[in-house]
Formats: C-alpha cells, sequence, structure tokens
C-alpha cells in the first residue's frame, strides 16, 4: 500500500491507505440477518471490528446485535465480543461474515479490518453483494418467483441433464418456482414420459402453487414422519434418485432433513444443501461430513464454477461404493 494519503474504492470496500482500514457495510433491519460482505482474510493477525452505525445506531442496544464468521466461529457470536474472538484467528482464503438484529430497529452492521504493515486483503466476491442485494428476491422463473441465485439454477439443469434423475425431492417448496423450474427441465429430458422424472416438493405452508404433471406437492414439515414416508413411497428400487434440501435453515433442521434424505439419494447423485452461506445450513454439513453417514458423499466444488453461488460446500456427491 502507498504511504500517500489516499481513498480508493473496490467493489464496496473503501480502503484507507493512511489509515490502513478496509471497511464493509450493510444495512441490517430489525428481526433480520444478512450478509456484510466477503473478506478474504490475511494469514496474520489483523485488527478486525465489528460495529453497528447509521443514523439510529445511538438506539441500538447492542445486546441484540450478533456477528457470524464461519472461519472465526461456529456460530452467532454477540456484537461485544466479536472482536476479541477474531483478534486471535488465523486462516486465509474468501470468508463470509454475517449480521443479525434481533432488536426492533434498524442498523447498518459495519465491519472493519485495519492491516498490518505489508498486508494485503483482497475485495469481496460477488456473494455476500449480490444476497445483500436482494436481486435474488425479484427472480422470477416463467412468472413464479424464485429464491435462488441464477448460476445454481443453472448448475440444476446441467446435473438433471446428466442424471435424468427418477425422483427429485425438493424440500422447501415457496412459490413452486424451483419446483416448476425442475419440471420443465425433466420435460425435455424425459419427454412423454410422464411415469419417470416426477418432482415431490415438500413444505409447511399450504398456498396455491404452479400445477404440473410432474410435481407433487405435500403439506407439512420435511422432517414429520408422515410427510417423509409419502416422499420416500416415490421412490422406487433402482430409481435415479436427486434431493434438494432448502428449508427451514436452523442448524438442527438441516440436520434432521440431512440424516432423513441422504439415504434416499442414489450412488452418482446428489444432496444439494441449499443456502450454506448462511450459519445452520453450513453447520449442519459440516457435521453431517463428519459422521458415518456422510462419509459416504463429498463436496463437489466443480459445481462452483461460476463464482457466484448460494450454497458453497453444499453440492454433497454420493459415492458409488456402499
Amino acid at each position: 500500500m502507498s504511504s500517500s494519503a489516499t481513498s480508493t474504492s473496490t467493489r464496496g470496500c473503501s480502503i484507507s491507505a493512511t489509515e490502513k482500514w478496509l471497511a464493509i457495510k450493510a444495512p441490517i433491519p430489525a428481526h433480520s440477518w444478512g450478509a456484510v460482505g466477503v473478506l478474504d482474510f490475511p494469514p496474520e493477525g489483523a485488527e478486525i471490528l465489528f460495529v453497528i452505525s447509521g443514523a439510529v445506531a445511538r438506539d441500538v442496544k447492542l445486546e441484540d446485535a450478533d456477528a457470524w464468521c464461519p472461519a472465526v466461529h461456529a456460530s452467532w457470536i454477540p456484537f461485544a465480543e466479536f472482536g476479541a474472538v477474531a483478534k486471535d484467528a488465523a486462516f486465509r482464503g474468501p470468508t463470509p461474515v454475517w449480521a443479525r438484529n434481533r432488536g426492533d430497529i434498524d442498523f447498518d452492521a459495519d465491519i472493519r479490518v485495519r492491516l498490518g504493515e505489508g498486508q494485503i486483503l483482497a475485495p469481496p466476491d460477488l456473494t455476500a453483494p449480490y444476497y445483500a442485494s436482494r436481486a435474488w428476491r425479484e427472480t422470477f422463473y416463467r412468472g413464479v418467483q424464485t429464491l435462488k441465485a441464477p448460476t445454481d439454477l443453472w448448475i440444476m439443469q446441467e446435473i438433471l441433464h446428466e442424471l435424468k434423475p427418477d425422483v427429485v425431492i425438493e424440500t422447501g417448496t415457496f412459490s413452486g418456482g424451483s419446483a416448476l423450474y425442475f419440471a420443465d427441465i425433466l420435460d425435455r429430458i424425459h419427454g412423454e414420459t410422464i411415469t419417470t422424472g416426477h418432482v415431490a416438493s415438500i413444505d409447511i405452508d399450504k398456498r396455491e402453487r404452479p400445477s404440473h404433471a410432474r410435481v407433487s406437492y405435500f403439506a407439512g414439515s420435511s422432517t414429520d414422519p408422515a410427510v417423509f414416508a409419502e416422499a420416500r413411497d416415490l421412490v422406487e428400487s433402482g430409481d435415479v434418485v436427486l434431493v434438494v434440501l432448502d428449508s427451514d435453515h436452523s442448524t438442527p433442521h438441516v440436520a434432521d432433513e440431512l440424516r432423513l434424505y441422504a439415504p434416499l439419494v442414489s450412488p452418482g447423485s446428489y444432496l444439494v444443501v441449499e443456502d450454506t452461506n448462511t450459519p445452520g445450513p453450513a453447520c449442519a454439513v459440516e457435521a453431517f461430513l463428519a459422521s458415518p453417514e456422510g462419509k459416504l458423499f463429498s463436496q463437489d466444488r466443480s459445481r462452483e464454477k461460476l463464482g457466484l453461488t448460494f450454497n458453497p460446500g453444499g453440492w454433497l456427491k454420493k459415492g458409488h461404493s456402499q
């Protein structure tokens, strides 16, 4: 870095050459959480601060704010403790940073990293800024809201084409956009043969959704034994089965889904855990892969080739040996 008092901006990051700070800021509405940014921390210790800013910051209760960075800690950390915990962390590579607002007042979460002499911090990748922009909320397939990154939808059609699955089980239907998308692709793959290439989509919400000959909607929790049994009954011996988990993102729920649905995945197929760029699914996947059942799966990083994915480390491929 130059020692002159200049300031540059790189993909949303402002760097002061004199103070050697890099800062990323994102609005976090009340009772919600979101991505502040993705940082590539240097291997040696840099001073990391997580602060609340914005016009209403003076009214925010510090105990209502949490931070989460998977390279620092496995779960949410109170803002007041985050800096101390992160100070001694030594890691390298891009890592997302999240903030949670449990209070009643909106605020800006602001992460600031002060570099040591000669240290260089890479700018964030596209994942968190895209997610924080809310553009994904305005993504539609055939007029149906589809809360996915378009790059992940593209990867899914590649997988569907390669596997030509007999059954796709999806937990978390929302408006039905992804179920419709999967079914349309299966139409192209299987032609007029409706007896194979079926989508089973599960959600606790009973809202009206687009109909398709290949899609069956199941109302209830994906971990309810009766609902799971209905989905399981669609699978016949020898079927190619693909599972996509995208419902409740709490760690215990995703862990239960992994335990239930992993055995249904056929060898060579995928168990896709969505939104592993958030704490719940990421922690559940980590624990699952360390378990005996998880040893059958590996993270297929080639599915992250487009750079922007909501599912980093969540494309789990099942091996052929049982």
